[in-house]
């Protein structure tokens, strides 16, 4: 397979477009880790910039692990740009066609089996959804802070101070770092970004662990530097004695409403103590620990943990796996919940360090919440966990790069996961004892 290179692929010229050809993208607000801007162009569907092997990786990828990848639904042009009012517009516009776009995945993106050109339906769709809101939307700013838009004309604006966490600040900080690269660039440029499937969809309060997996970060194409940079920061941290470290998390917190988040930097300093303490973390809800979402996840790791096994070739270097699970649960003795099967440990919260959502003192921001965080009641589903294997711009195998052929699967990376699956059994002994 021919790998293109990010130029070929990733920018255009920007040509007049007109924004009743596109959908608006909305700001993908569970980031929890990474330095690309994630978007949503519908509730089931994000938008991540293109890279030439990721692209290409998504497309090659085996039947084995499909089920722990996002579903891959093709290719967009998205075209940035400021507003008279200070606020970003993000656009998606259909691709010319150059990219090798799947047009039966454009129709999967957009889940429906009409005659009618896909393009154009999804654009009526997302109309129509905007017109079936509460008429609010979520915009973006130069400076990197988030505007809630509402129907009477009053405006909500976060994330201006430090201190203001009502939005996870890592996503905050992605979005101002990604708009000064492309407000301040001299030539305006439309830039092409592949559809993925939004695996936090299902989830009413998502629960999310980042994870770098492997014991190698860097790619087989790193120039001799950033090779040297990699393996220094894999030999201070747990990359190189668990195969695993935090990237980033957000854990919601019952009692108070709120998610605790974690970032990369909090994770390369955690000691392999301190790697067990934050998973014990990540499976606290302020209420107590959350063993009846480990057992499954366990599950599912040593399914993957098979499959990969039966991967000759096929590396991951610096790819992410994500573990999921929903922070909405039934507490015991919650009356409101009406449950009180799931035995947890209590434990006191401590909201010290807890990213706060909006409070009741400000309406248009919790009812702006309410819209964005649930989803819709035909799009839950019964599950209440997952795990995903995301980031494939340095993965690779037999047929991608004749240049460079691995033998064997992936052993760093299936290192990692039975690090993990330790580390989680042993939480659960603990809380059985």
């Amino acid at each position: 397979m021919v790998v293109m290179n990010n130029s070929q692929l990733q920018g255009t010229e920007v040509e007049t477009l007109t924004s009743m050809d596109g959908i608006r993208l909305q700001p993908f607000l569970h980031q929890v880790s990474g330095r690309a801007i994630m978007m949503c162009l519908n509730e089931n569907t994000v938008c991540k910039p293109l890279n030439s092997r990721e692209y290409c990786f998504y497309q090659s990828l085996p039947s084995d692990i499909l089920r722990y990848t996002p579903q891959y639904k093709g290719v967009v042009n998205v075209n940035i740009e400021e507003n008279k009012d200070g606020t970003i517009a993000l656009t998606a516009f259909p691709p010319d066609g150059k990219e090798g776009y799947d047009k039966q995945r454009e129709h999967d993106a957009f889940d429906d089996n009409n005659n009618a050109e896909p393009w154009k339906r999804a654009v009526m769709r997302v109309q129509h959804a905007d017109e079936q809101s509460s008429h609010q939307r979520i915009c973006l700013k130069r400076t990197g802070s988030v505007c809630i838009q509402h129907e009477d004309g009053d405006n909500s604006e976060f994330g201006n101070s430090s201190l203001d966490t009502r939005f996870n600040p890592w996503m905050l900080k992605v979005y101002k770092d990604g708009l000064k690269r492309h407000l301040h660039s001299k030539s305006k440029v439309v830039q092409k970004c592949i559809l993925l499937e939004n695996v936090t969809s299902r989830f009413k309060y998502p629960c999310i662990l980042d994870l770098k997996m492997g014991t190698r970060v860097h790619g087989d194409f790193d120039d001799p530097a950033k090779r040297e940079r990699h393996l220094a920061k894999c030999a201070k941290s747990t990359t190189q004695s668990l195969g695993v470290r935090l990237a980033g998390m957000q854990v919601y917190q019952h009692e108070s409403g709120t998610f605790l988040c974690r970032n990369k930097y909090f994770g390369r300093a955690l000691s392999v103590d301190g790697f067990r303490a934050a998973l014990r973390e990540f499976f606290c809800n302020g209420c107590g620990t959350r063993t009846d979402v480990i057992k499954p996840i366990i599950e599912n790791l040593r399914s993957l943990m098979n499959r990969l096994n039966m991967l000759p070739s096929y590396r991951f270097y610096s790819s992410s796996l994500l573990i999921m699970y929903d922070g909405a649960v039934e507490i015991a003795g919650d009356s409101a919940n009406g449950g009180d099967n799931l035995g947890l440990t209590p434990k006191p919260a401590d909201n010290s360090r807890v990213q706060s959502l909006p409070k009741e003192s400000e309406p248009h921001a919790k009812k702006h919440l309410s819209n964005f965080l649930q989803p819709s009641d035909r799009d839950k589903r019964n599950t209440v966990v997952d795990i995903r294997m995301i980031d494939f711009a340095k993965s690779t195998h037999q047929f991608m790069d004749e240049s460079v052929i691995h033998k064997g699967p992936d052993k760093g990376y299936i290192f990692g996961i039975e690090s993990l699956i330790q580390l989680l059994s042993d939480i659960v002994d603990e809380e059985v004892q």
